[in-house]
């Protein structure tokens, strides 16, 4: 199996899970089978470019999100932050990223 496929597929289950969601919601809301989403959970089929958007679209997230780690190291507690950030709104993600700057130089302030 291409390695690249099967780190895509992990990234994609682990964004259904975050999300609590089942593969058969994931499928209903993108509009693909079961089977084609458990495969490509499974590193077992290449998506085809409108796959990917509609999945995407399902699990509300980034092309750039279902691709992390696919080509560097894997860092779990990153990704977390980025899906946290993601589910903030426009508006409010300015004032979290203000929030969490003055959060590290404080932090880096008295360590």
């Amino acid at each position: 199996m291409n390695p690249v496929i099967v780190s895509l597929g992990k990234n994609i289950k682990y964004y259904r899970e975050h999300l609590n969601m089942s593969q058969g919601e994931l499928a209903e809301c993108s509009d693909l089978s079961i089977q084609h989403i458990s495969n490509v959970e499974n590193g077992k089929v290449n998506l085809s470019m409108q796959a990917f958007v509609k999945i995407c679209k399902a699990l509300k997230c980034t092309p750039n999100h279902l691709f992390a780690n696919v080509l560097q190291v894997e860092n779990k507690e990153l990704q977390e932050v980025s899906i946290s950030i993601e589910r903030v709104s426009p508006d409010n993600r300015d004032h979290l990223m203000k929030c969490m700057d003055a959060l590290i130089r404080t932090y880096e302030k008295f360590n």
